[in-house]
């Protein structure tokens, strides 16, 4: 089925898969692998085996869609690639190898041409209706309760006699502005400590048990937890509640009309990828072959 792949002298040049007459290489397929190297479970053979077809089956449905991309003369953006490349660059302090630049490159050109097919696919999609959003708010009315929420200020100390202190000066009329510039260890001093309104979950647990008891305007004890010692004063509190559908249109909106271009990308690359030639060479996969 597979007879003229893996006929090359050097290994990273043996040819893994052919799509469309366009070879992948076990190179590719190897270097893809390298992003899993600490992976204990690669000593395993039925793993390793198991994790390059998962692989192999990635780059060849990446040929595909570069491939379909090509095809409609869709590519792209260099500009928008050097603008990725330069915050990846940002990102890791340094700039990388050639051979790193290049991988990481190609990564890059691969995920904003599949960008660019995906919304030339879905040019066409039909906006969600009215009809559509109202029936899917009726149908899911637990995703639309507002949970329970509150808003703090916090100053965050290192030590208790330090949160002691602050304690004081607060209860003495010294603004909470100013206690927090002065003394707060976490980069809210630069929001004078405010937290806006979060819900159940965004705090430690000894800490929630403590502010969701406590009402708007009162000053919590001192709060110890690993990121030191909290004094916290409650600003504002929100009960849970049911949302109504104008409150929450925008994000259904949204929703149904990423699942329908979802839906329709995934439907017209499934008939695609039907109508691709595909070869694959499960041999070289079955060798030892590792990641150096």
């Amino acid at each position: 089925m597979f007879s003229i792949l893996g006929c090359s002298d050097q290994t990273g040049n043996t040819v893994v898969a052919r799509v469309n007459k366009e070879d992948i290489l076990l190179g590719t397929l190897l270097q893809r692998l390298q992003e899993y190297q600490f992976d204990p479970s690669l000593n395993s053979p039925t793993h390793n085996y198991e994790l390059k077809k998962t692989i192999l089956n990635e780059l060849i449905q990446e040929k595909i869609i570069l491939q379909l991309a090509k095809q409609n003369n869709l590519k792209a953006n260099p500009i928008e690639v050097q603008k990725v490349l330069q915050m990846t660059y940002a990102e890791h302090g340094t700039e990388p190898k050639r051979d790193e630049l290049d991988y990481i490159k190609n990564k890059i050109v691969y995920q904003l041409t599949a960008n660019e097919l995906y919304n030339w696919v879905n040019q066409d999609t039909k906006q969600p209706s009215s009809a559509e959003m109202q029936a899917y708010f009726e149908a899911h009315p637990e995703d639309f309760i507002q949970d329970e929420q509150i808003r703090i200020q916090q100053i965050i100390v290192k030590n208790k006699e330090e949160a002691q202190k602050v304690l004081t000066e607060l209860k003495g009329n010294v603004p909470f502005e100013v206690l927090v510039k002065k003394y707060s260890i976490l980069p809210e001093s630069s929001l004078e400590g405010d937290t806006g309104f979060v819900g159940r979950g965004m705090f430690d647990e000894k800490m929630e048990e403590v502010i969701y008891k406590l009402s708007p305007n009162s000053i919590a004890p001192i709060i110890q937890t690993e990121q030191g010692y909290h004094i916290v004063k409650i600003l504002d509190k929100k009960q849970s509640k049911e949302l109504t559908f104008d409150e929450v249109k925008d994000f259904i909106f949204q929703n149904l009309l990423q699942q329908k271009k979802e839906d329709t990308y995934n439907q017209w690359l499934e008939q695609k990828i039907l109508q691709t030639n595909i070869e694959r060479n499960h041999a070289i996969l079955q060798q030892n072959t590792t990641i150096s």
